[in-house]
C-alpha cells in the first residue's frame, strides 16, 4: 500500500536529460604505432644504428650468404619477422659478420628477435657473442654452416628450432648461449657439431637434441637441465662439466654416454638407454636419485669417489654401478648386466663404500665390494657367478646371498658377518678368509659346505642345513674350518658331509648340535683340536671322529654325572 502510494512521487522527481547524442562516434582504442611505435624493414641490407621496434613487410630472399641481412649496433632493439622468411642459396658464409642477423660489439644489449625463419648459407642465424640480454622467441633456423644462434651471457630462446639438415652444416653448434642465458622449448637436431653448447651457469629446460653429430647438450660449470631429451646424437646425449644438475633428462641411443656429469653433480629422475657407452657418468662427490640405466654398451651408472647412489635401477648393462671408494649406495637394484650387478671392487685402492637395501639379480658376480665395504639388508639372488665377493675388513649384515652359480658369498681376510642367510647356491653358502668372524647366519641346500672358513676364523651361533643334498655331494660339510678357527654354539642338521669338518689342527670346537648329517658329526682329520661341550647324534658317520691327539672331551649318553666339558 505504502508502494503503490509513494510510486508516482518517485518517478516524477527526477529529469531524464537529453538523449540526442553530440556527435559521430569517435575511435577510442590506440592504434599499433600509439602503443608502440614500429619501424618497416624494406631495403636489405638493412644496418639499425638506433633504439626501436622494427618489423618485416615482406620475406628476403635475394641477399647473398655472405652479406647480413640486418647488422644491429644500437641497445633496446626489437625485430619482428612477422612470420617471413630470410633466405638464400648463394655463396656460403664464413665469417661471424656474415650471418643472417649480425651484432659487432660488446656494448649492444637488450636486442629481441621474433617470429620467423632463417635459411641459407649464412655464418649463423644470428652472431651476437658479446651482445647481453638477447631474446629469441619463436624463431626457425635452417641450414646455416656454422651455428644456428650465437648468443651473449643473460639470453633468453624460447620455442626455437635450428636444424642443420646434414652434418655439413652447423658445424659447431645448433644454439651457442654465454654465461647465466635461459633456453626453454627449443630443440637442436641434425646439426654437424653439439645441438646446444653453453657457458657457465645456463638453464635449458624441456628442451630436445636429436641426432647432432656432436653432444646433444654440452654445458659448462653450474648448468641445469630440466626436462630434456637427447636422442641419437653421435656423442654424448647431455654432458654437464661440473657442479650442475639433469632432472628430468632422458639420453637415448647416442654414440657416447647418456648422461656425462663432472665432480659434485645432482642427477635426479633421470633415464637413460641404448647409449654407445655407459648410461650415467659422474665424477667425484656427485648424487644420483631415482635413475634408470638400461641395455647400454658400457656400465649402467659409473661413478668416481664419494658419490651417493640412491634408488636406481640398472639392467643389461655391462655392470649395473660401477664405481670408486667412499661410496654411498642404497635402494638401488642391479639387473641382467652381462657382468657385475655392483662392482667397486677395484684392486688399487680401499673401496671403503656402504652398500643398503639393494639388489643384484641374473648378473655375472651380484656384488664385488671391494674392501672396508659395508653390506646390509642386501639381496644377491640367481647370478649366474657368485652372489658377492667382499674384500679384506669388509662386513655384511642382514643380508642373502641364494641360488647363485658359485658361492653366496665370498669374504676377504678379517671380514664380520652377521645375520645373513645363503640359500641355494652351486657352491659354498659362505666361504670365507683368515681372521674372519661370522655370526647368527644361515647356510642351507648350499650344493657345497655351508659356511667355510679358513685359519683364525671364529663362527658363532650359526645354522648350516643340508648342504650338498641337492647336488648330492659327500664333501659338502655342513660347516668347516681350517686351523686355529673356533666354532660355538652352532647347528649343523641333515648335511651331505660332517656336521662339522677341522682339516687341520688347533681349532676349538664347543657347544654346537650337529644331528642326522650323512657324515660325521664332527669330523677331525688333524691332531691338535679341542672338542668340548657338544651334542653330536644320529649322524650316519662317527658322532665324533678325531686323528693324532687332539683334546677330545669325554663322551657322555645323558647329563646326568656329565663333566662340564663333556660331548653327548
Amino acid at each position: 500500500m505504502s508502494l503503490t502510494y509513494f510510486l508516482p512521487f518517485v518517478m516524477g522527481s527526477f529529469a531524464q536529460g537529453l538523449l540526442t547524442p553530440p556527435g559521430a562516434p569517435a575511435p577510442t582504442m590506440k592504434t599499433l604505432d600509439q602503443v608502440e611505435a614500429r619501424i618497416p624493414l624494406t631495403t636489405f641490407p638493412a644496418t639499425i644504428n638506433e633504439s626501436g621496434s622494427y618489423y618485416l613487410t615482406r620475406s628476403v630472399d635475394t641477399i647473398p650468404a655472405p652479406l647480413p641481412v640486418v647488422t644491429i649496433n644500437a641497445s633496446d632493439v626489437t625485430i619482428d619477422l612477422n612470420g617471413y622468411t630470410l633466405s638464400t642459396e648463394i655463396g656460403t658464409g664464413t665469417a661471424p659478420n656474415q650471418s643472417a642477423f649480425y651484432v659487432a660489439t660488446s656494448t649492444v644489449a637488450n636486442v629481441t628477435i621474433r617470429n620467423g625463419t632463417i635459411r641459407g648459407l649464412w655464418y649463423s642465424g644470428l652472431e651476437a657473442p658479446l651482445a647481453r640480454g638477447m631474446i629469441l622467441e619463436d624463431l626457425q633456423v635452417i641450414g646455416t654452416f656454422n651455428n644456428g644462434f650465437t648468443v651473449g651471457e643473460n639470453a633468453r630462446v624460447t620455442r626455437c628450432i635450428v636444424d642443420g639438415t646434414s652434418m655439413n652444416f652447423m658445424s659447431i653448434a645448433g644454439i651457442v648461449c654465454g654465461r647465466n642465458s635461459i633456453v626453454r622449448n627449443c630443440i637442436a637436431t641434425r646439426c654437424g657439431g653439439h645441438g646446444f653448447f653453453f657457458g657457465l651457469g645456463v638453464a635449458i629446460l624441456e628442451s630436445v637434441a636429436s641426432s647432432n653429430g656432436g653432444q646433444g647438450i654440452h654445458g659448462d660449470w653450474q648448468c641445469t637441465a630440466y626436462r630434456c631429451s637427447a636422442i641419437g646424437n653421435d656423442g654424448a646425449g647431455i654432458y654437464i662439466t661440473s657442479l650442475g644438475r639433469f632432472t628430468d633428462c632422458t639420453a637415448l641411443v647416442n654414440g657416447g654416454a647418456g648422461i656425462v656429469g663432472g665432480d659434485l653433480m645432482t642427477i635426479a629422475g633421470c633415464v637413460a638407454g641404448n647409449n654407445d657407452a655407459t648410461g650415467i657418468y659422474v665424477d667425484e662427490s656427485s648424487l644420483i636419485t631415482d635413475c634408470m640405466s638400461y641395455v647400454n654398451m658400457g656400465h649402467g651408472f659409473r661413478s668416481m669417489a664419494n658419490a651417493r647412489i640412491v634408488n636406481c635401477v640398472s639392467w643389461s648393462n655391462v655392470d649395473g654401478f660401477n664405481g670408486r671408494n667412499d661410496s654411498i649406495l642404497s635402494g638401488c637394484i642391479a639387473q641382467k648386466n652381462s657382468n657385475k650387478g655392483f662392482n667397486f671392487g677395484m684392486p688399487s685402492f680401499d673401496s671403503a663404500s656402504a652398500f643398503t637395501d639393494c639388489a643384484a639379480t641374473d648378473n655375472s658376480t651380484g656384488f664385488d665390494c671391494g674392501r672396508y665395504a659395508r653390506m646390509d639388508r642386501c639381496t644377491a639372488f640367481s647370478n649366474s657367478v657368485h652372489g658377492a665377493e667382499l674384500g679384506a675388513n669388509s662386513s655384511a649384515a642382514r643380508s642373502v646371498f641364494s641360488e647363485n652359480g658359485g658361492n653366496g658369498l665370498i669374504g676377504g681376510a678379517g671380514n664380520v658377518i652377521n645375520g645373513c642367510s645363503a640359500y641355494g647356491n652351486t657352491l659354498n653358502g659362505f666361504l670365507l678368509s683368515n681372521s674372519c668372524a661370522i655370526s647368527d647366519c644361515t647356510a642351507t641346500r648350499n650344493d657345497d659346505t655351508g659356511i667355510q672358513a679358513l685359519i683364525s676364523a671364529v663362527i658363532s651361533r650359526c645354522s648350516a642345513y643340508e648342504n650338498g643334498v641337492t647336488a648330492v655331494n659327500p664333501l659338502a660339510n655342513g660347516i668347516e674350518v681350517d686351523n686355529s678357527c673356533r666354532v660355538m654354539d652352532c647347528v649343523t642338521v641333515r648335511n651331505r658331509g660332517a656336521g662339522i669338518s677341522c682339516t687341520s689342527g688347533g681349532n676349538h670346537i664347543s657347544g654346537n648340535l650337529t644331528r642326522s648329517n650323512t657324515g660325521d658329526g664332527i669330523h677331525l682329520a688333524n691332531n691338535g683340536n679341542l672338542v668340548t661341550g657338544n651334542l653330536a647324534e644320529n649322524n650316519v658317520g662317527v658322532e665324533i671322529d678325531f686323528a693324532g691327539f687332539g683334546k677330545v672331551a669325554p663322551r657322555s649318553l645323558t647329563p646326568a654325572g656329565a663333566g662340564p666339558h663333556d660331548n653327548f
